[in-house]
């Protein structure tokens, strides 16, 4: 072989180890290196997306905050701190005025804690539950205005919850009704 053949298979030789080693040193792992790269890219890119996606969502929850606030002091005002008798009262009297119903005698128990229509389950533990007071009403009207009462009572802008109805008579009807106002605060003992 001449010497400029040897040079050239040499040279050609070297290039080819130099490729190979470049191939398995650099380009194999910057290339692996770059699929990873890729990956947590796409990863951060779904985060992001989910990340503006709850924002969006908390955005729209911010927006829905004053109804809340409105539908919270609704709240507050059907279930009050105390019982407020003497507003309760009124807002039955007034009840009974739009119907045309005559309360001939309205009592209201002691507020006890429970929320069933008595204070003590079977087993004689207490009920769970908002402190209530128990009124027992006797209204006399028509059976038709004394149907209304009692509906309207079932909508007055207090939790009123009606426990027992008893309607009795034609024309001039009696109606004896037993129902359970509550509040948040504490039963007086």
């Amino acid at each position: 072989m001449t010497a400029n053949r040897k040079i050239s298979v040499i040279a050609v030789g070297a290039a080819l180890v130099l490729v190979v080693a470049w191939f398995f040193l650099l380009w194999s792992p910057e290339s692996k290196s770059l699929k990873s790269a890729h990956k947590a890219r796409a990863a951060a890119d779904q985060k992001v997306s989910d990340l503006q996606t709850q924002v969006g969502q908390l955005e729209g929850l911010v927006k829905q905050i004053p109804a809340d606030n409105a539908a919270f002091a609704q709240l507050q005002q059907q279930l009050p701190d105390n019982p407020q008798l003497d507003q309760t009262l009124n807002l039955m009297h007034q009840a009974a005025l739009q119907n045309a119903v005559t309360i001939a005698t309205l009592t209201p128990s002691q507020a006890a804690s429970g929320s069933g229509p008595s204070s003590s389950s079977s087993s004689g533990s207490q009920a769970s539950g908002p402190p209530a007071v128990t009124l027992t009403i006797s209204a006399i009207g028509p059976f038709n205005q004394l149907k209304a009462f009692v509906g309207a009572l079932s909508k007055m802008s207090r939790t009123v919850v009606i426990d027992r109805v008893s309607i009795s008579g034609v024309g001039n009807s009696a109606a004896n009704i037993t129902a359970r106002i509550f509040y948040a605060g504490q039963p007086s003992p």
